[in-house]
């Protein structure tokens, strides 16, 4: 059994250590999501740096075109030249501007 004071230092003891956890908690909170925003930021500079990136529009049109299906112009197929139009913003700028997919 503790005496008072035992009792009292061992209560100081829980509440000072539970402080420091929580302080920790915090820090990991933060510290997370600062992993996370930096991890987001790198793979946004690995797409930037990634080889499609360095096609030009045109070629990058015509790979557009060559992936539709042959029957693209009938009704109804016109969602497959939509498709390269929601990859991306670069995408849909080249798809927009390529005549031949219109």
């Amino acid at each position: 059994m503790l005496s008072s004071s035992e009792e009292t230092h061992v209560r100081s003891s829980y509440w000072k250590t539970n402080s420091s956890i929580s302080r920790l908690d915090l820090q990991i909170n933060d510290l997370l999501n600062r992993r996370r925003a930096l991890c987001n930021y790198r793979q946004m500079l690995v797409t930037l740096l990634s080889p499609i990136r360095r096609l030009p529009h045109e070629l990058l049109g015509e790979i557009f075109r060559y992936c539709l299906p042959r029957n693209y112009h009938k009704k109804g197929a016109h969602k497959a030249v939509m498709l390269p139009s929601h990859v991306c913003k670069h995408w849909r700028d080249v798809a927009l501007s390529t005549p031949t997919l219109w």
